[in-house]
């Protein structure tokens, strides 16, 4: 198994764990660019993160925010988009200010340029300090689907049908979900720090395969694993089907 996971007992335990991540992180670099996913992983983090910032544990005064990525034709407006999720469970909850905040427009006329845009505020502020990631149910990582390639910058694309499907979760009714907008391959592996988080007994099998071995075309987030900058962060149920070993569990 890869020398850089740290199996935890549950949810919370690696909610918590990833909060002290972030937290020395920000201790290191208080200007840090953060990318995070907004899926429902990051939940309880993001919580804890709120409640130590309220208690003035913990300051986002100067950190910089940029999103990871978007369903098409979706904004801050539209409940169950990332950006809906991100500035309600978090953005909002610590104070962030618009200008801390870099996000997709999803709903551009030009979604090239919207590519084009996101491209140059890294070629000018990145590379990514700290990058927290989640897994998809097909090893995707944003929506960097199976078959991504390893090279790419932003880009919008059709979506995986898992991606589609499993998507429905996070609206409170069916929507459309066929495209995406995403930060690339590229620009995630340049990241200087890398947290990639598991949750749950329905992730076991994908993370079983992702971590048979590196840069597995169609398990995206197997590009990760050759990287010292990577950590990941599993839970028991997530961990099920790995070889056990006294070193991890």
């Amino acid at each position: 198994m890869w020398d850089r996971t740290m199996i935890l007992p549950d949810t919370q335990s690696l909610a918590i764990a990833s909060a002290n991540w972030l937290a020395e992180g920000l201790n290191q670099n208080a200007n840090a660019l953060l990318c995070i996913a907004a899926g429902y992983t990051q939940r309880e983090m993001l919580a804890l993160l709120c409640e130590r910032a309220r208690a003035g544990k913990i300051d986002f005064s100067k950190l910089r925010v940029l999103g990871l990525d978007e369903w098409i034709g979706l904004g801050p407006e539209d409940e169950g988009s990332r950006q809906f999720q991100l500035y309600n469970s978090f953005f909002k909850p610590v104070g962030l200010r618009s200008d801390q905040i870099t996000f997709f427009n999803a709903k551009a006329a030009d979604l090239d340029a919207e590519c084009q845009r996101i491209d140059e505020y890294l070629d000018e502020n990145g590379p990514i300090d700290l990058l927290i990631l989640g897994v998809g149910m097909n090893g995707h990582v944003g929506f960097n689907e199976p078959g991504s390639l390893i090279n790419q910058r932003t880009y919008h694309r059709e979506l995986d049908p898992v991606s589609s499907v499993i998507g429905q979760k996070y609206f409170p009714q069916p929507r459309e979900l066929k495209r995406g907008i995403t930060l690339g391959l590229y620009d995630l592996i340049q990241a200087k720090k890398i947290l990639i988080q598991v949750t749950g007994e329905d992730k076991a099998r994908v993370m079983r395969a992702a971590l048979a071995r590196p840069h597995q075309p169609e398990l995206p987030v197997s590009h990760f694993w050759p990287l010292k900058s990577a950590t990941l962060f599993m839970d028991r149920a997530a961990a099920g089907l790995l070889p056990s070993s006294p070193q991890y569990l």
